[in-house]
């Protein structure tokens, strides 16, 4: 969005002294950090949860016979201490193949592993989603 021609000139319109920052430094000094912790204070609460239910939707959309686009969700729900319920989006990505029962398996254990809950996992649900592109 930075880079777009027409979001600048409103913001230059908007006050003509603001710089905008470049994409790469506003991904680099200002997204990526406030990433790290957010992920950060998601990994130090659930490593306090006694358990962890996690959730698993998985939806493509079909362009066309040849080209289908998947895409994941995991998100997880966990109480703290005094009962305080927390939810957390663990992952949304876009995943080859969503049909394929292995792929989306992969996934799951790609996330559940990085965020340190395999272990605490006692249920999992599951929703899947195709919608075709008409023509």
């Amino acid at each position: 969005m930075l880079g777009n021609v027409a979001f600048r000139e409103l913001v230059l319109s908007l006050d003509p002294h603001y710089t905008l920052p470049d994409p790469g430094t506003f991904t680099t000094h200002h997204l990526k950090p406030r990433c790290e912790s957010i992920i950060t204070r998601i990994l130090t609460q659930m490593s306090e949860a006694g358990s962890v239910c996690v959730g698993v939707s998985v939806w493509s959309w079909c362009e066309s016979e040849e080209r289908t686009q998947g895409f994941l969700a995991i998100t997880a729900n966990f109480l703290m201490s005094g009962w305080t319920l927390r939810t957390a989006t663990l992952a949304f990505k876009r995943i080859r193949d969503p049909s394929t029962t292995s792929n989306i398996y992969s996934e799951y254990l790609d996330v559940v592993n990085a965020y340190h809950i395999a272990d605490k996992v006692t249920h999992i649900t599951t929703s899947t989603n195709t919608t075709s592109s008409s023509k």
